[in-house]
């Protein structure tokens, strides 16, 4: 795997930027197209994570590691989750979108508040995961 390594000016997170078969060049470009992204350090940004990251665009760095291919990704989160949906289909497992809080997505399913977590699949698309395998449900009561 071919990939470049920074730092978060906010939180300190070491970020390493799998490249694939993209240029230092390539992959500066994509990343100018993000506007919002939840950094490694945990913390969710409303715009594109160049504006927090410092990256060596200089060194590029190898190694035998493999990305994981979005059908391997997905699986995996498919066999912790109930329901793993992108931003299209998640009207279609919870009953409205109430807000974001502490790096998490406030819904409300079946009635009740909960928090579902998200992140971006290998080829950078946003998945939710809801309703985790084995997990206790605590409901959220009103104002939490």
């Amino acid at each position: 795997m071919r990939y470049l390594m920074g730092r978060c000016t906010k939180c300190d997170a070491t970020i390493k930027v799998a490249l694939g078969t993209l240029t230092p060049e390539e992959g500066r470009k994509r990343l100018e197209g993000i506007q919002m992204f939840e950094c490694p350090g945990h913390h969710v940004e409303l715009s594109g994570p160049l504006n927090y990251w410092e990256i060596d665009w200089e060194t590029v760095h190898e190694d035998d590691a493999k990305l994981a291919t979005d059908e391997e990704w997905l699986a995996e989160k498919r066999g912790l989750y109930e329901h793993v949906v992108t931003t299209q289909e998640l009207d279609s497992v919870v009953d409205k979108v109430v807000g974001f809080s502490m790096g998490l997505c406030a819904v409300m399913r079946n009635g009740l508040k909960e928090y579902v977590d998200f992140a971006d699949s290998p080829s950078g698309r946003r998945y939710y995961f809801i309703g985790r395998q084995g997990a206790v449900r605590i409901p959220i009561t009103e104002g939490a």
